[in-house]
């Protein structure tokens, strides 16, 4: 298995012909694979955001050459001592920037996280392996020519193309709608909505797959999940979690011991370097918690942010409230579907 050094993540689902373009002008062309229930992460320091992008919503992938130079090597003089010591050759370094392109024509822009794909080419056996990094580091003697990359990806779609459904309706509850979200069961992944004033909402760009509905209003969150009997086993442990808001309470426990969702609530309680910046306002966060047990002992998998946001010191605490039928939400390729509450 042959591997090169690469700076783009590839698609995961069946293709017909994907094709990987390469900095050396060398073309691949075949069907390409993700490592299973990998997603796309890419980071944009600028807008101090990061994605997780399913794989079934991407067209293409681009890569842009952000810094490139020949660097002499160097070690610390003593540890601790930022006095460098340089040694004989030079080496090459390049940074690169990912652009990531939507079948529905959205585009993101930011730092690829490293990772692993395979391209199996036409009418070959053997896969071709990638390890996508976003920044490459040769070795004295080699030149930037050496450092091959990969310059732009392109997924045919005529098979399995991502056409996005559209799950829109409205929120029966006694104070106004400020958020809305839908969070994908098989990828984990959430999608934000819009909302208006009469409580209705409207979430698109969704590829197809089972939804849960989680809504911010004024004085409530409202969400779908059970309450299962080891809620209090989980809070214990998410009590000894790490983490940088001191108050966390689990309000639902959605699963089996080998994989199980939990509802959690946190408040940052002390103070931040920027106290004077929120003038007497908490910090909080609305997350799902991925967990599984080993034995009697809970493990955590994953955090995903649902809303944040700070609440003022004359503002009343939201209460949470399950609604059963915010959850299990089957959407179909390209649906419009409207759900009414």
């Amino acid at each position: 298995m042959r591997s090169f050094a690469a700076a783009l993540l590839l698609l995961c689902l069946p293709a017909v012909a994907d094709s990987i373009e390469l900095s050396s002008g060398q073309v691949f062309s075949g069907k390409v694979r993700l490592t299973r229930k990998a997603v796309f992460k890419l980071t944009d320091a600028k807008a101090h955001r990061k994605y997780r992008i399913d794989p079934s919503e991407v067209a293409s992938l681009e890569m842009r050459v952000v810094s490139e130079a020949m660097e002499r090597p160097y070690t610390f003089k003593n540890p601790g001592d930022p006095t460098k010591t340089y040694s004989e050759g030079r080496y090459p370094v390049r940074n690169l920037a990912c652009t990531l392109t939507r079948k529905d024509g959205r585009t993101i822009s930011g730092d690829l996280i490293s990772t692993i794909v395979y391209l199996r080419p036409k009418g070959a056996e053997d896969e071709v392996r990638f390890k996508l990094v976003r920044q490459q580091k040769g070795t004295v003697g080699q030149s930037l020519a050496d450092l091959v990359y990969v310059r732009a990806i392109r997924w045919d779609g005529a098979e399995g193309a991502f056409i996005p459904a559209t799950l829109r309706g409205r929120i029966d509850a006694p104070h106004p709608l400020e958020a809305i979200a839908a969070y994908r069961r098989e990828s984990n992944l959430v999608y934000p909505g819009r909302v208006d004033k009469d409580n209705r909402f409207e979430i698109g760009g969704l590829p197809a797959g089972t939804y849960d509905l989680f809504a911010q209003t004024r004085n409530e969150f409202l969400h779908p999940l059970e309450s299962g009997e080891d809620l209090a086993a989980v809070q214990e442990a998410t009590g000894m979690a790490s983490d940088f808001f001191e108050q966390r309470k689990v309000w639902a426990l959605q699963g089996t011991r080998k994989a199980s969702r939990a509802l959690v609530l946190k408040v940052r309680t002390g103070k931040t370097s920027f106290e004077r910046e929120l003038q007497g306002a908490k910090l909080w966060r609305l997350e799902i918690w991925l967990w599984h047990a080993v034995g009697k002992e809970w493990r955590i998998d994953r955090r995903v942010l649902l809303f944040r946001g700070r609440k003022q010191p004359d503002q009343v605490a939201r209460t949470v409230r399950r609604v059963a039928s915010l959850g299990a939400i089957t959407i179909r390729r390209g649906e419009d579907k409207s759900l009414d509450q």
